[in-house]
């Protein structure tokens, strides 16, 4: 039988409020890490990609934690309902910014062998594109954060053209590896991986978003009964 004394249901919301505001934590880490990978690219900066990588460690960490604190939430309260979707919501949250930080790091890695080589002529064509994959996180954060499922749904439908968009230029930058005389093929290779990790931040941007709306849709059929 579950204990549902006033004392175990005080600790349990103690223990899922510092799970949220773990979260807030790691999402605001993730989100830096996205802008400063951005910039690293788009400029050149080479110290810059150096910090995003460097500072890897610290979102890992966060992660860690959350998972950590979210199975004791599991193990020793066993909640339910509202709780329940809660905790594995705030599981999957934080992979979502975790691997968020994994592939700004990848960017970043990137950015570096590429800040080495002679800069590619279609390389700013990117700049428009990882702009818009960091205003959709940005907007699902603000969607989290205050629990806006309209704003998550316009989000989610805006993702489908951006997608398209990637997909398009990751086609238009495969050609030049086709034209070996004209463009060094491990930068246009390299470029392709950077097109591909902003594909996939705007995927795990989209499961933000869907992770609100679960969790808002389930809050209201409770108040519901």
């Amino acid at each position: 039988m579950i204990n549902t004394s006033p004392h175990i249901s005080s600790e349990l919301e103690r223990s899922l409020g510092e799970i949220g505001q773990e979260l807030l934590t790691i999402a605001s880490r993730s989100r830096t890490a996205l802008a400063e990978a951005t910039k690293g690219f788009l400029e050149r900066d080479s110290e810059i990609c150096n910090a995003v990588i460097a500072k890897d460690d610290i979102i890992d960490e966060l992660d860690d934690r959350i998972n950590h604190k979210a199975m004791e939430v599991l193990l020793r309260f066993r909640p339910v309902a509202v709780d329940m979707r809660t905790t594995l919501a705030s599981l999957r949250l934080s992979s979502d910014f975790e691997r968020i930080g994994d592939e700004s790091v990848s960017i970043a890695r990137l950015a570096l062998r590429l800040n080495q080589a002679k800069k590619h002529p279609n390389a700013e064509s990117l700049e428009g594109l990882m702009v818009k994959a960091r205003r959709h996180f940005e907007d699902s954060l603000i969607s989290f954060t205050e629990k806006d499922t309209d704003l998550a749904r316009q989000s989610i439908a805006a993702a489908k053209n951006l997608h398209e968009q990637i997909e398009e230029s990751i086609t238009h930058h495969g050609i030049s590896l086709n034209q070996p005389e004209k463009n060094d093929p491990q930068v246009v290779i390299d470029l392709l991986m950077i097109l591909r990790s902003v594909g996939n931040i705007l995927g795990y941007s989209e499961d933000v978003c869907n992770e609100m709306i679960f969790l808002s849709e389930d809050i209201h059929e409770q108040l519901k009964r």
